[in-house]
């Protein structure tokens, strides 16, 4: 049996809902295509659906994080930059915003920039430590 990611990311939410929801348009069911559609490169539906989800859950880190990866591959970094440095303002306190800021900057050559803003994700979450190890966007700040 494939594992294309969508049974996994569909299991993140079965504590939600024990049967999914039979309106297109409800959060949890737009949540679920968010996942589909990251896990199939549908850039553009993912950005849009998160946007719509940034709108009506503003207070979900997950939609503006979600939202700047999909932008990220659709409309480029600073687009991407700026909706993470918007939700930022939101979320002192998420490490995937500040991760993810230091890639931007990383890949825009900003490496001081980039160092700062890894070294408090990684004060926020040690994890991002491993991850940042094999990440390409930030092999030129090591």
């Amino acid at each position: 049996m494939q594992n294309d990611g969508v049974t996994e990311r569909m299991g993140r939410c079965e504590h939600i809902v024990s049967e999914p929801p039979r309106n297109p348009a409800h959060p949890i069911a737009l949540r679920l295509r968010v996942y589909i559609y990251r896990d199939k490169g549908k850039w553009m539906e993912m950005a849009e659906i998160s946007r719509h989800l940034t709108e009506i859950e503003p207070q979900q880190p997950e939609h503006w994080t979600n939202r700047a990866w999909a932008e990220r591959r659709h409309l480029g970094i600073p687009v991407a930059e700026k909706t993470l440095l918007h939700a930022l303002a939101q979320f002192p306190n998420e490490g995937i915003i500040y991760y993810n800021l230091a890639c931007y900057a990383a890949v825009d050559s900003r490496t001081v920039e980039a160092k700062s803003l890894l070294s408090k994700a990684i004060e926020l979450d040690p994890a991002f430590k491993q991850l940042a190890v094999d990440d390409e966007d930030l092999v030129g700040i090591w």
